[in-house]
C-alpha cells in the first residue's frame, strides 16, 4: 500500500537481474570468441599460425586444451620427446620409412654412373642415410641432408664444382632442430642455415659443431610441403593429443595397479588391545608397520588390533586406450594392429595390410623417388655425379611370398581337382598355374588319349 517490497519480490528480482548479467555475459563470449580466461582463442591461433594447429575455439565457454592439459601449440621439442619416450609415436614415425626403404631401389643408367652410386652405397651407406633423413623429417616439420665435400671452401660458400664422386666426404640427416634458417631472399627461400649439431636430436653429447651453411650442401626432406616451401607438418601433431592421452591412461594404469597391491590397510582396535600411548612407542609402532608393508619384516605383533586390506577392483584401460590408438592410426594411416603390435583379425588384418601396402607403393613412387632424384641431381650439379638421366624403379611391396605363390598355386589345383570329379573340364589351365606359382612354364604335349598298347609297352 505504501510501495514497499515484500523480501521473497526482492529475492526474485536480483535473481532476474543476476541471470540478465550471466546471459549478457555468455553473449559477449559466443560473439567475441573469447575463452573462459578472458584471452581470445582465436587470436591466440593466429599469433602461433605456421607453427603448429592450436585449440580450435569451437567452444566458446570452454578451453578443452587447458581443462585437459594439451598443449595450446606445439613445437619441435614436443615432438621430439614424444618421438623418444612414446612406443606408439616411435611408431608411427618409424613404420612407413621401415618399409619405405625396406629393400633397394633399382637405379637404371649408364655403367659409369652407377659405378658411382654403388661407390656412394657402399662406401657412404647412402640409402641408410636416406632412410634417417625420411624418418627425421617426419618428426619435425622437415630435416636437412647435409652433403660434406672436399672442396676447399668453407660450409657458408656456394659449391662450384669437385672432382667426381671421391670429393664426397659424407652424408648427414639432421633434424629441424639442428639446421635452422638463417636468412631468406624475398621470396622466403633460404639463402642461409644455421647448422647446430648440438641442439636438440644430438645423440653424441661429446659432438659440439656449429656452421653457417649454404643451401647448396643441403638437400631439404619435407614430406607435407605441397607449396613450394621447405616447410611440411609433423607426423604427430594430429595425434598429439591421443598420445598425451596414452600415457596418461598408461601412468595411471600402472600407478593404479602398483598402489592396490600395496596399499595401506585398515587396522580396527578390538576390546584388548592395546595401543601405543607415549610418543616413543608411537613411533616405534609405525616403523614397524613400515617395515611389514615393505617386506622388511615377516610379522608384526597386532596386540588385539585386527589388519584389513580393502579389495579394489580397477577399471580395465583397454576400451579408454584403445580409443586413443584408433585416433593414431586414423591419423597416420598405418593399421590399427601395426600400431598395436597385435593381429586381432585375420581377415581384417589382411586387408588393411594391403591397403596400408598400396600406399607404401605410392610413397616410395612419390616421395622415395623425389628424395633420390633431388640427392642425385644436385650432386650432378657441381659434378660429383655424370650428368646423363637416370630412372629410379622400385619393387611392388604387394607381390606375394613364395610361400604364398605355391599355396595359391595349390587352391587352383585343388579348384581343378573338384571340377574333374564332376566331370567338368578345368578352371585354371597348368600354364597359369606354373606362371602364378614362379615356375618357367614347359612346353607339355598332352596325349589326346591312351592307347592300350602304350600302357602294355610301360608294363
Amino acid at each position: 500500500m505504501f510501495g514497499f517490497k515484500s523480501k521473497e519480490t526482492k529475492t526474485q528480482e536480483q535473481r532476474e537481474v543476476r541471470l540478465s548479467k550471466i546471459q549478457s555475459n555468455i553473449s559477449d563470449l559466443v560473439q567475441n570468441g573469447v575463452n573462459q580466461f578472458g584471452q581470445s582463442a582465436i587470436a591466440l591461433r593466429l599469433s602461433d599460425a605456421g607453427l603448429s594447429g592450436g585449440y580450435h575455439a569451437a567452444d566458446c565457454l570452454h578451453n578443452i586444451y587447458s581443462n585437459f592439459g594439451y598443449p595450446q601449440t606445439l613445437q619441435f621439442y614436443n615432438f621430439w620427446n614424444m618421438f623418444r619416450r612414446n612406443g606408439t609415436a616411435k611408431a608411427i614415425i618409424n613404420i612407413p620409412p621401415n618399409i619405405t626403404w625396406l629393400d633397394d631401389p633399382t637405379i637404371e643408367a649408364s655403367d659409369k654412373f652407377l659405378k658411382d652410386v654403388e661407390f656412394l652405397v657402399e662406401e657412404k651407406k647412402l640409402w641408410s642415410r636416406l632412410k634417417g633423413l625420411d624418418k627425421r623429417q617426419r618428426v619435425g616439420r622437415y630435416a636437412g641432408l647435409f652433403i660434406e665435400l672436399k672442396d676447399g671452401k668453407e660450409t657458408d660458400q656456394p659449391v662450384d664444382s669437385v672432382a667426381g664422386v671421391e670429393s664426397i666426404v659424407s652424408f648427414k640427416p639432421i633434424y629441424e632442430s639442428q639446421l635452422t634458417v638463417s636468412t631468406t631472399d624475398d621470396d622466403g627461400n633460404p639463402t642461409m642455415y644455421n647448422y647446430n649439431s648440438a641442439a636438440i636430436g644430438n645423440r653424441d653429447d661429446r659432438s659440439a659443431r656449429s656452421a653457417m651453411v649454404h643451401p647448396d650442401r643441403v638437400v631439404i626432406s619435407a614430406e607435407g610441403a605441397d607449396d613450394g616451401s621447405i616447410y611440411g607438418i609433423s607426423e604427430l601433431e594430429a595425434c598429439f593429443n591421443s598420445l598425451m592421452d596414452l600415457v596418461k591412461i598408461g601412468g595411471a594404469s600402472g600407478e593404479g595397479y602398483y598402489q592396490n597391491t600395496r596399499q595401506a590397510p585398515i587396522i580396527t582396535a578390538g576390546e584388548n588391545s592395546k595401543l601405543p600411548t607415549s610418543p616413543e612407542a608411537i613411533k616405534a609402532w609405525e616403523d614397524e608397520l613400515t617395515e611389514y608393508l615393505n617386506d622388511w619384516r615377516k610379522f608384526m605383533v597386532m596386540e588385539g588390533m585386527e589388519m584389513q586390506f580393502p579389495d579394489i577392483t580397477l577399471a580395465d584401460p583397454k576400451e579408454h586406450r584403445q580409443t586413443a590408438i584408433n585416433d593414431c592410426s586414423a591419423s597416420s594411416t598405418i593399421p590399427n594392429n601395426m600400431l598395436n603390435g597385435t593381429q586381432t583379425g585375420v581377415l581384417a588384418g589382411d586387408k588393411d595390410q594391403s591397403f596400408f601396402l598400396m600406399g607404401q607403393n605410392s610413397r616410395r613412387k612419390e616421395y622415395g623417388t623425389d628424395t633420390i632424384k633431388d640427392v642425385f641431381n644436385r650432386l650432378i650439379s657441381f659434378g660429383a655425379l655424370p650428368k646423363e638421366k637416370f630412372k629410379v624403379v622400385w619393387t611392388d611391396l604387394l607381390n606375394l611370398s613364395e610361400a604364398e605363390l605355391v599355396n595359391v598355386a595349390k587352391v587352383q589345383s585343388e579348384a581343378n581337382k573338384n571340377q574333374f570329379a564332376a566331370g567338368q573340364p578345368a578352371i585354371f589351365p597348368v600354364e597359369h598355374i606354373q606362371l602364378g606359382a614362379g615356375v618357367e612354364v614347359e612346353s607339355l604335349e598332352m596325349p589326346s588319349e591312351i592307347d592300350d598298347k602304350d600302357i602294355e609297352d610301360d608294363e
